[in-house]
């Protein structure tokens, strides 16, 4: 039986509104500049792939950190990271996290690639990763206050060897005799743009070096960007609609926890698009994602409950 991860991957994506949501040393205070528009000459294609690889390390930062505060190092049974007092374990891991080079981009219509294989714009893998989207409900309080907020993060593993071949025989099945023309051609709404590119990742100390392919939707408020990496896979699409503003961290008292109020100052943005916004804004030209400063500045200046000091191991997550 294929496996539900690739089948997506091909799956073309729902118009706008169909699209149903899967569960998103010392650190020094630096607050970035985000550029509101693609500068010095890049392409707005090429600043949205940039921009959602960005999301996809960020994200992955903030799964380290959910993990250890909320989760006591175990999201799941077979998994064990650092706990919240580790600090020393959260920034190996974060260390650890992926580490995203792109280049030789490509920028065109699809209109002119529509005979060529699909094959010629990705590479069929031997080794790839499984990304995880995941998320969860936060709620702590006293008698006093409570606090429901969200978080949502990212994780990214290496597939074991068995897993791996198998994947990479369903992409090269799934690819090798289609054209560019006829993977669009199911789609509910034009895709129009392209742009492919090649990456460079580094997880964990392993790397891998593949080709990569985004189409654009003809018309944005109507269709989705459609993300095409066979060494990531199609839980791409969904890290691209997830919210990704971590309030669990910066609402609750877990934001006094020295590695997580690092985390936070050192992912301040000061020139933020959105502002006043519970939103994450990414930089193409840096590859650095951030939050607005105006609105951790605003969240910062509610107190904590100190009540809920002592009672933030009870806090709940769902």
């Amino acid at each position: 039986m294929r496996s539900r991860l690739f089948l997506l991957f091909l799956l073309v994506p729902l118009a706008k509104g169909q699209q149903q949501m899967s569960h998103e040393g010392q650190v020094v205070r630096t607050t970035q500049k985000i550029a509101a528009t693609p500068q010095n000459g890049m392409s707005s294609e090429e600043a949205t792939v940039r921009n959602t690889y960005a999301k996809l390390s960020y994200a992955c930062q903030v799964g380290v950190l959910a993990k250890a505060v909320l989760f006591n190092g175990k999201r799941f049974a077979d998994e064990k990271g650092p706990v919240a007092s580790d600090q020393a374990g959260i920034e190996r891991e974060l260390a650890k996290q992926p580490d995203l080079e792109l280049k030789d981009f490509r920028i065109g219509d699809v209109a002119h690639i529509k005979d060529k294989p699909l094959a010629s714009f990705i590479t069929v893998p031997t080794d790839s990763f499984k990304l995880i989207n995941d998320g969860a409900n936060y709620g702590i309080g006293s008698q006093f206050s409570t606090t429901n907020t969200t978080i949502s993060w990212a994780t990214l593993l290496w597939r074991s060897s068995q897993e791996a071949a198998a994947y990479s025989k369903e992409v090269s099945d799934e690819t090798s005799k289609k054209t560019i023309g006829q993977l669009v051609a199911p789609a509910r709404v034009p895709y129009s743009r392209y742009a492919s590119f090649s990456v460079h990742a580094i997880l964990q100390g392993k790397s891998i070096s593949y080709n990569a392919l985004f189409l654009f939707p003809q018309d944005a408020h109507k269709g989705d960007l459609w993300p095409i990496d066979t060494v990531i896979g199609s839980e791409l699409i969904t890290l691209t609609k997830a919210p990704l503003y971590p309030g669990a961290l910066v609402e609750t008292t877990f934001r006094e926890l020295p590695v997580v109020r690092a985390w936070i100052d050192s992912h301040r943005i000061s020139a933020c698009p959105v502002k006043g916004q519970r939103a994450v804004c990414c930089d193409p030209q840096t590859g650095i994602c951030g939050l607005d400063d105006e609105t951790v500045q605003k969240a910062m200046g509610v107190p904590v409950d100190p009540i809920t000091r002592d009672a933030m191991p009870k806090g709940k997550a769902q």
